[in-house]
């Protein structure tokens, strides 16, 4: 018996997003886009990071609209704690038929973007500074903490956006890294219970430590409702989320969180800076 897919679920099909194992999963016309510092061979060996949220109940949005523009510019910047963030780094605009897109264009080359689609889709991309690497006999690396600590800017803006929209129902979120199998794990600057840093892969010049995964692609997800989405329970899913690719390395946790549980915000607050 065939299960008919939900509308929000046709529509991530259409997106790229459904099947991990898919040839096509994650590209799209934004991601394709996305240039990081590696030597990849082609566009389609090129790694990127994806977030995604959409409504399971498709809504409607003017996201073109001036006023939903300056809003998005005024709240680019994120309060987590006691940190504040610089999130958003995508200054330039651009319009599509269903969809806002920003990103950080420079001469062709774009490292972020987030796009914003009428139904009330969201996707926001990465390459650097989330991909780095790949020089010499460097392997290529994909930062864990920065990708949690920009999931966490990403639920916290999130909870916003849909707020003002006076959208209140389930989202369903993912995390997708295209090209998983080329990529080692880094970003492992949580504390041991002795007060030292986890072993990364830089940590010697022979670069024993590596640490890699046979997913080609990897893909977390998770239903969630705006309602129940307080402060802690965004700390628990973007946990959630991080030691799921953690474990897709074959890492018991995310060594980017101290032995305490806490993660190591001193470490990565700064992420987006470059």
């Amino acid at each position: 018996m065939t299960i008919e897919k939900k509308d929000f679920e046709k529509f991530l099909e259409f997106r790229n997003l459904f099947n991990s194992e898919s040839e096509n999963f994650g590209l799209n016309h934004n991601s394709q886009k996305l240039n990081d510092e590696t030597s990849s061979e082609s566009e389609d060996k090129s790694p990127f990071v994806l977030f995604s949220s959409c409504p399971t109940d498709l809504i409607e949005i003017n996201v073109k609209d001036s006023n939903n523009i300056q809003w998005i510019k005024d709240n680019s910047n994120i309060k987590i704690k006691e940190y504040d963030i610089k999130y958003l780094k995508t200054p330039k605009e651009h319009f599509d038929i269903d969809s806002l897109i920003l990103n950080d264009d420079f001469n062709g080359r774009v490292r972020q973007y987030i796009e914003f689609y009428e139904n009330g889709f969201v996707e926001q991309g990465f390459a650097f500074p989330m991909i780095y690497g790949g020089r010499r006999d460097e392997p290529i690396g994909i930062s864990l903490g920065r990708i949690t600590m920009a999931f966490w800017c990403f639920l916290y803006f999130l909870k916003k956006y849909y707020s003002k929209t006076d959208f209140s129902g389930k989202i369903d979120l993912r995390i997708i890294i295209r090209n998983s199998d080329i990529l080692s794990l880094t970003g492992f600057k949580g504390n041991t219970e002795g007060n030292r840093t986890w072993i990364g892969i830089y940590d010697d010049n022979h670069n024993n430590n590596i640490t890699e995964t046979y997913h080609k692609n990897i893909l977390t997800k998770k239903e969630v409702d705006l309602n129940s989405l307080s402060d802690s329970k965004i700390e628990e899913i973007v946990k959630l989320f991080s030691n799921k690719i953690a474990n897709a390395y074959d890492l018991d946790f995310a060594r980017c969180y101290n032995f305490d549980g806490t993660f190591s915000f001193e470490n990565y607050v700064d992420f987006n800076n470059y």
